[in-house]
């Protein structure tokens, strides 16, 4: 796992094994749900009711709620400081240390606020000068809850592009999720669209593009994950960023 993170920019896909507390959120996500699916059998297995369709897509402001609902629950908390999750990250790092932002997705391939363009992860928050958030650099640890397919997943551009971090673009109602950079220079297979089982994930450089994959039209199917992010507090990591993106950052220090 660790040649291919530091070899590609992602470690293979691989399981973790945290049953219990995965069954547990899964049941929050269900409760929150249950309403909005398809008429069902609510004694079937839990894994097969979280797949099921919605009987529409829900609107940003139902669907905003319900997220930050399931990012306020001590079973999410539970999973992203499992020992299990903790052991993943030491397969990189000598001293894993939690970063703050780590956060319950959920998408449809049809919702298009949920739809990330390619973008590197440390130029969503580059521009923050808190303490607590610059200069850690984490990896990330997509983590599946209700497993992922070729339609409804995310995709990863092999190689973390030599260090360098590109500018990015606002995006209204996401933030900093739009690297600019030439597309032409990326070849189909340099990139990887991840699929999962649920409790699989897969650990990608801060420096690593990526994006969701583009949307399919009518697709009512959920996918739920959890980004999940440590840094190595022993490291002495320096990365180079493009020369306007620099700018930006030091402007924003100087109006802070």
């Amino acid at each position: 796992m660790k040649q291919s993170y530091f070899n590609k920019g992602f470690s293979n896909v691989f399981l973790i094994n945290i049953k219990d507390k995965l069954d547990q959120l899964q049941r929050i996500v269900y409760d929150l749900t249950k309403e909005f699916l398809i008429d069902h059998d609510n004694t079937t297995d839990i894994l097969e009711r979280l797949n099921l369709p919605f009987k529409a897509t829900p609107d940003n402001k139902l669907w905003s709620e319900i997220m930050n609902q399931v990012n306020q629950t001590k079973e999410l908390n539970n999973i992203i400081n499992d020992k299990e999750i903790i052991k993943a990250f030491k397969t990189i790092f000598k001293e894993p240390k939690r970063f703050p932002i780590c956060f319950f997705r959920a998408r449809f391939p049809s919702q298009q606020r949920a739809l990330y363009d390619w973008h590197q992860d440390e130029g969503t928050w580059y521009l923050n000068n808190q303490n607590n958030i610059t200069k850690k650099y984490p990896t990330t640890l997509w983590f599946s809850i209700n497993g992922s397919n070729q339609n409804n997943s995310i995709q990863l551009i092999e190689k973390p592009q030599n260090g360098k971090l590109y500018d990015h673009s606002y995006v209204e109602g996401q933030g900093y999720f739009k690297a600019k950079f030439d597309h032409t220079k990326i070849h189909d297979s340099s990139i990887h669209t991840i699929t999962t089982k649920p409790s699989e994930g897969i650990l990608f450089h801060p420096l690593t593009l990526h994006r969701s994959v583009p949307a399919i039209s009518g697709d009512l199917k959920p996918r739920y994950s959890i980004d999940i992010r440590y840094y190595d507090s022993a490291a002495q990591t320096k990365i180079k960023a493009a020369w306007n993106f620099k700018i930006k950052k030091i402007y924003k220090a100087f109006k802070s």
